[in-house]
């Protein structure tokens, strides 16, 4: 080997191991960057002349600078990201949503439903007492007060959901444009057969932040660019092309604005599989609204609760019976339309309990004073409008019926008292004659003001018969109250199970708990799955410390011995020279 050779060889050892450092000293500089991915330097020797029939080595080349990456790994882990992101969105807001429901500390809707009932169980063995009547009416609105906070809070959720979509869709929009650009950057680059493996990075972690958000598929071009489609194959990014998500018109079923991509007519709503928008949608329209979400559970509850207590309620009587009622309820603006034909979607939407009515009897009891009764009966129908039934009741001798100018039926005793024997037709309850509970629904439940005035007022008796077949009032009558008491344990068709108005509150709690259980497990699953596969990643592509310190030394050593050859080298350069 002459010293030209050995010179050169030196100079590319001196090279190569240089640039092996530099591959060390930036895994070092970004062990702790995210999504980095360990580079190696690919030494390989260099074919020497030959000499005779033996050749000579030539030193070292650096054949390339490789990325440490497991493409199966990286994509089981992109893949895993949308779930785990639709998990960790709807565990988040799961906990917000059972802590409405939370009557852990004694303090919820079950207490108050209980604390009604065994107060009109109290009225009920001491129906003349003031003190009695007083308490049923306070629970009532404590019961009314909480049911309005909880859908308050239920409803007030949706919408600071649909608002984080908007969010997430914009945040989304600025992610794939700069992923656009990065994979722009990327492609020039490997045109030039520039490394460009930091970008690719990079790249990989955009992804993966994307994946997260919304469920995609990556594929893997031959010029070094990605294209990206979500996993129901709409284009998401392809060579400088990205895709927009936009919010188009309100959704008649959910009262939410749809989604859009890349300017289409279609809504993607129901086409997202997973990731955190997917974990949006769902607690938006599935979890808190829908048919089965939860704040529909509550107002179903609450809307059978109200019509039930009130159809006790408007089918009983005060202990001196009444000289005027009022309804609670606003008729609304259809008073010329059959009952049947009703519509609840106007400006001033009639009672939803006129959906209960039905052809039958309002039975009344009346007289100058509460000693000497007699009866009357009104007939009602469904085909009936409700100026038809104003004109009915009023054809009786018992009641005066109009319109007030708060738009509520006013009963008025044509002389003396009345009261209500019995109504099979519901009309009463319907318009909230006699009602306990007004509103419309879970949002405005309320109890009846002259209830909270004059507790006296409360029905408390039901209308007797005497030995001569005709009415009898016993002002020390328990029946209306004992009848509102017994409600406690009376079963009702809701949910496709027939149970008590507190036990499907129960079940409902119960549902949501077990939902909120299975959700967690589920993200304690993927979340070992995603921790197991970072593992396999990091032992690929991970920076470890020991290591490198170790190659530092390794190629550290080598550039040693490199410059020793060329001193070396230089020596027997001189001693040549200084024998000439």
């Amino acid at each position: 080997m002459s010293l030209a050779s050995l010179l050169n060889i030196s100079k590319y050892g001196l090279l190569g191991n240089q640039y092996a450092l530099s591959a060390v000293s930036q895994n070092i500089a970004n062990v702790n960057t995210p999504g980095y991915s360990r580079q190696t330097a690919a030494l390989a020797s260099v074919q020497g002349a030959h000499r005779g029939s033996q050749p000579i080595g030539g030193g070292v080349k650096v054949e390339d600078l490789v990325r440490n990456v497991d493409d199966l790994v990286d994509s089981r882990i992109q893949a895993g990201l949308g779930e785990k992101g639709r998990l960790e969105t709807r565990n988040r807001l799961l906990n917000m949503v059972e802590d409405v429901f939370n009557d852990r500390d004694g303090d919820g809707l079950s207490q108050r439903l209980d604390k009604f009932f065994a107060n009109a169980d109290k009225l009920a063995d001491n129906p003349t007492s003031p003190a009695s009547r007083a308490e049923l009416v306070a629970a009532a609105q404590e019961l009314a007060s909480f049911v309005g906070k909880m859908h308050n809070e239920l409803d007030g959720m949706a919408l600071p959901v649909d608002q984080e979509v908007d969010v997430l869709l914009n945040d989304l929009n600025t992610k794939l444009k700069s992923l656009a650009e990065v994979d722009q950057s990327i492609q020039l680059r490997e045109n030039t057969e520039t490394q460009a493996l930091d970008l690719k990075d990079q790249r990989d972690e955009m992804i993966r932040e994307i994946s997260q958000m919304i469920d995609v598929q990556q594929l893997n071009n031959a010029d070094g660019s990605v294209t990206l489609m979500t996993a129901g194959g709409e284009l998401l990014m392809d060579h400088g092309y990205t895709a927009e998500f936009t919010r188009g018109a309100l959704d008649e079923t959910t009262g939410y604005r749809e989604i859009f991509v890349n300017g289409k007519d279609s809504d993607y709503t129901d086409k997202l599989t997973g990731g955190e928008l997917k974990g949006l949608i769902e607690i938006r329209d599935e979890v808190v609204n829908g048919d089965n979400g939860y704040l529909t559970r509550l107002e179903t509850i609450i809307d059978t609760l109200r019509y039930q207590v009130n159809s006790i309620t408007s089918n009983s009587s005060s202990m001196y019976m009444h000289t005027t009622q009022e309804g609670v309820f606003n008729l609304g603006d259809e008073l010329d339309t059959a009952i049947s034909a009703l519509t609840y979607d106007s400006m001033t939407p009639p009672p939803e309990d006129l959906a209960n009515v039905a052809s039958g009897d309002v039975t009344f009891a009346y007289g100058a004073d509460t000693s000497n009764l007699s009866r009357t009966t009104v007939s009602i129908t469904a085909d009936m409008t409700l100026n038809e039934v104003v004109t009915a009741l009023n054809a009786s001798d018992a009641v005066n019926a109009t319109v007030t100018s708060d738009n509520t039926l006013q009963l008025t005793a044509a002389s003396g008292v009345y009261a209500v024997e019995s109504d099979n037709s519901n009309i009463l309850a319907a318009l909230g004659v006699g009602a306990m509970f007004g509103g419309n629904g879970a949002s405005n439940l309320s109890v009846n003001q002259t209830f909270i005035d004059d507790n006296t007022e409360v029905p408390v008796v039901r209308i007797n018969t005497d030995a001569d077949g005709n009415p009898k009032l016993d002002n020390a009558d328990n029946d209306g109250v004992l009848a509102l008491a017994n409600l406690r344990n009376t079963s009702f068709e809701l949910f496709g199970e027939s149970l008590s108005i507190s036990a499907h509150y129960a079940s409902t709690v119960s549902m949501l708990g077990a939902e909120q259980a299975r959700n967690e497990e589920s993200l304690t699953a993927q979340q070992s799955a995603y921790d197991f596969m970072q593992e396999v990643r990091a032992s690929v592509s991970g920076v470890s410390l020991e290591e490198e310190l170790t190659d530092l030394m390794r190629y550290q050593r080598a550039f040693q011995a490199s410059s020793k050859m060329v001193t070396t080298a230089d020596q027997l350069l001189e001693s040549i020279i200084s024998m000439v």
